[in-house]
């Protein structure tokens, strides 16, 4: 079913008569279906000679696809006449050739090669190709056509050119103007009169522009804002930088104090192993004096048993005097009795009983000097012992001055031991606190930069100008904030 022609296809058909033509469209058709395929032949063979036309086709197959496609467009057209699939099928193959780049001049020119081989078939069938008035005829009309087509072409370059000129002068006036705005920083310019086939190109620059417009508003909002931030993390990360610097000085102090420290402790504790030492030692000699006190002891109590015995003796000698004496005061007697015969007896009896009276007098002084060394052993005796007990007191005091010192020692290792950990841990934390001194000297460094970097985006947004209702940063005003 025939689609209905638009109006502007209707005043075309109207302004060729082509009317009064219809009747030709059915003996065209039959026609073109018997000569059609050798002048398309023809055709396509010139074009793959033409190294200017042979270039848009990159294969054989590429070749015959589009010699089906020209012979379906021209059944068509006699079959169907010009109606508004006619229209459609003509976009198309001109949008195709807009996309590969044929120019016009060679759409034409080969319309004219197939339309020549058409009259040819068509004036010189049968006999009348051996007619010289037929033959002149068909050459004449092919001459026609070519030099109609020829001319229309060259009016149609002409006037492509022309107004192809007028656009472009056109356009880039109006592109020109906008884009010099643009180029002198000017975001507010907006571009318009384009032609209708351009308007596409008009909105997406005006809408290009405006985004932009808005994003160098927001950059520059922003920049003010950075600019702040950027001050204040500055100026913060400076005082951080100070504030580092002197916990690094001061735990490179601790650490140095705590170096000093460990080293007291490590002589500290070597001093107390000497002195656990000397406290082992002296609890030994010690106990080796009280061994000794111990055989005192037992001597003066030996002695004690001594004197005891010795004074047994002396009152045994005491005695023996007592009984000499006695003994010789009877004899005395008994010599005064007989007389003159018992005078030798009784000198006898009278030295005997005066060595009695000096063994008893012996006795008495021996047992008066044992006596009183016996006091002297005893109270030596008790002296021992309690120096005994005083000795026994001051080895257990020595034992627990050396299991003090010990513990001392023991502790005194412990902390050293500690110290040198938290040594360890102060040398760490004085490496950690150097490199985080460094990093955040690094961190102002950067942080002026970004502040240098801020303030040279200002200056960059500075020099546009935005539409209504942005705001750009003062670069003088983000300097002193810096």
């Amino acid at each position: 079913m025939a689609m209905t022609p638009s109006a502007e296809l209707k005043d075309r058909i109207d302004f060729y008569e082509l009317a009064r033509n219809q009747d030709s469209f059915g003996r065209l058709e039959r026609l073109l279906e018997s000569s059609v395929d050798a002048g398309l032949e023809q055709f396509y063979d010139k074009i793959t000679n033409t190294p200017e036309l042979a270039t848009f086709f990159s294969s054989r197959d590429r070749i015959g696809h589009a010699r089906s496609a020209q012979r379906d467009h021209w059944m068509q057209l006699f079959r169907k006449g010009l109606d508004q699939s006619y229209v459609e099928r003509t976009r198309i193959i001109g949008n195709t050739h807009a996309r590969i780049g044929l120019q016009p001049k060679w759409y034409i020119g080969g319309y004219a090669l197939v339309v020549e081989h058409l009259i040819n078939s068509m004036l010189l069938r049968g006999i009348g190709r051996f007619l010289p008035s037929r033959r002149r005829m068909a050459k004449d009309l092919v001459a026609l056509v070519k030099v109609t087509m020829i001319d229309m072409d060259m009016a149609l370059s002409v006037y492509f050119e022309k107004a192809e000129e007028t656009t472009r002068e056109l356009i880039l006036g109006h592109m020109g103007t906008a884009l010099k705005s643009l180029a002198q920083g000017d975001l507010s310019t907006r571009m318009s009169g384009l032609p209708e086939s351009y308007r596409q190109a008009e909105i997406d620059f005006n809408s290009a522009t405006q985004r932009l417009s808005e994003t160098i508003g927001m950059v520059s909002s922003s920049t003010e804002d950075l600019a702040t931030s950027s001050g204040e993390i500055r100026a913060a990360s400076d005082d951080l930088a100070e504030r580092t610097e002197r916990q690094a000085t001061n735990v490179q102090e601790c650490a140095r104090a705590m170096n000093e420290l460990f080293d007291g402790l490590t002589r500290t504790s070597q001093a107390m192993t000497h002195l656990r030492k000397s406290a082992h030692e002296a609890e030994a000699e010690a106990t080796h004096g009280r061994e000794a006190v111990s055989e005192a002891v037992n001597a003066m109590a030996d002695a004690q048993q001594s004197a005891q015995e010795i004074v047994q003796i002396t009152e045994i000698i005491d005695g023996l005097a007592f009984q000499t004496n006695l003994l010789a005061l009877n004899a005395g007697v008994e010599a005064a009795r007989v007389g003159e015969m018992g005078r030798g007896f009784a000198v006898v009896a009278n030295e005997v009983r005066a060595l009695a009276q000096r063994s008893s007098e012996a006795a008495d002084n021996i047992k008066r000097l044992l006596s009183t060394s016996r006091e002297q052993v005893d109270r030596g005796a008790e002296l021992v012992k309690g120096a005994g007990t005083v000795l026994h007191s001051i080895i257990g005091k020595v034992t627990d001055i050396t299991g003090g010192v010990s513990d001392a020692a023991q502790l005194t290792q412990e902390q050293a031991t500690r110290a040198n950990d938290v040594n360890r841990a102060i040398a760490e934390m004085d490496l950690m606190t150097q490199q985080n001194a460094a990093m955040v000297e690094q961190s102002a460094a950067a942080t002026r930069s970004m502040s240098d970097t801020t303030g040279k985006l200002a200056s960059a947004v500075g020099l546009f100008q935005i539409a209504a209702g942005g705001t750009r940063p003062n670069a003088m005003e983000h300097r002193r904030a810096a």
